[in-house]
């Protein structure tokens, strides 16, 4: 089972791809201490156990082989499902999650029933246990492509990536033993672990991807409220060193180190938002809500451009709009906080919208 004799080809590949999958592995881990991401981690683990799978595919131990894979893809979809989940599009300790180790048990189990009935094992009889993997890598890459509401054009990409990732998986069985192939499929992949790896940083980047510290929070204000200049000011100097969400028209917020800023412009840009795109500052005030209160913390949004998204929308669509993340920010017991000029609405326009906000 294990003597296969290697090729110095097969050793110079292994060199290649063990370099590329331990930069993978580096890459993740560097997002996880920028980010504090569980999921990032996972990824991590995940890449070194892909690293070995690798290492027993060319030893020819197709036992430890499958197992490694088996776990490879089992910790990658569990760290897909978190981020999902981190995002707020997922509960948290779903069943789904848990079905994400279904290919490290069916594996397991493959290898104890084969050595329990005295299989000889070899190259075809792995080819079940080897696409079980391969589909929820492939599923993985489904789930990603949920979050696009929140990440656009990167989500998209990056799920396409794991997409196409899991279709090699589920190739691999059947050119593994065709030199020419096994090498154009190996270069392949590795093309898509570099374009995950860069599609990866590039989320890690985006200001909506961080997450804080775990820590208590008991100073952060409550409930939904309309300060006036002074007062939200002086709200703004208090919240300084804390982490929160700001949608706003003013372009020296966008220096903050600290907060989580989103400029509302009609012009396309890193960070920017249209103000007719009402739904994604909702969905991105959810998963803000959300992962803070993962971390024990009170989430803050901050929407300080209220008039300039009347100016594109109708007063019962900004009003619904308001309804709605203040819904979101009771589910999940977060602030909202919406500076406003008051010569700016008529008193029924006041009247309403403190109904709504109170």
């Amino acid at each position: 089972m294990c003597g296969k004799v290697v090729s110095s080809a097969e050793m110079a590949l292994f060199g290649v791809s063990a370099a590329v999958i331990l930069g993978a592995a580096g890459a993740f881990f560097r997002i996880y201490r920028k980010t504090n991401r569980r999921s990032v981690l996972f990824l991590s683990v995940s890449a070194i156990l892909a690293l070995v799978e690798t290492f027993y595919d060319v030893q020819g131990n197709w036992v430890a082989m499958v197992i490694f894979e088996a776990a490879f893809a089992s910790i990658f979809t569990y760290a897909i499902l978190n981020l999902v989940e981190e995002e707020g599009l997922l509960p948290r300790y779903t069943t789904i999650s848990l079905l994400s180790f279904t290919p490290l048990v069916i594996a397991t189990y493959w290898a104890i029933h084969g050595r329990w009935a005295g299989i000889e094992f070899d190259y075809t009889s792995t080819v079940i246990p080897y696409a079980v993997s391969g589909f929820f890598i492939f599923i993985s890459g489904l789930f990603i492509y949920g979050i696009r509401t929140i990440y656009a054009e990167k989500a998209k990409r990056l799920s396409i990536v794991i997409v196409l990732l899991g279709i090699y998986k589920l190739s691999y069985p059947f050119h593994r033993d065709v030199m020419m192939a096994n090498v154009i499929g190996l270069i392949l992949m590795l093309i898509l672990v570099l374009f995950g790896i860069y599609y990866m940083k590039r989320l890690g980047e985006e200001g909506s991807f961080r997450r804080s510290p775990r820590k208590k929070d008991n100073e952060s204000p409550h409930g939904g409220l309309i300060p006036d200049g002074e007062q939200y000011k002086q709200l703004m100097r208090t919240l300084k060193q804390k982490q929160l969400l700001l949608f706003t028209r003013d372009i020296e917020w966008m220096s903050s180190s600290k907060w989580e800023v989103y400029f509302i412009t009609t012009l396309k840009g890193e960070n920017t938002i249209s103000p007719t795109n009402l739904p994604k500052m909702l969905e991105l005030s959810k998963r803000h809500f959300h992962a803070m209160g993962q971390s024990g913390e009170r989430g803050i949004v901050v929407v300080e451009c209220v008039e300039y998204l009347k100016e594109y929308s109708d007063f019962q669509t900004v009003v619904k709009f308001l309804s709605r993340l203040i819904d979101i920010s009771k589910v999940y017991g977060g602030t909202v906080l919406i500076p406003i000029t008051q010569e700016a609405w008529s008193e029924r326009e006041l009247r309403v919208m403190k109904r709504v906000i109170y």
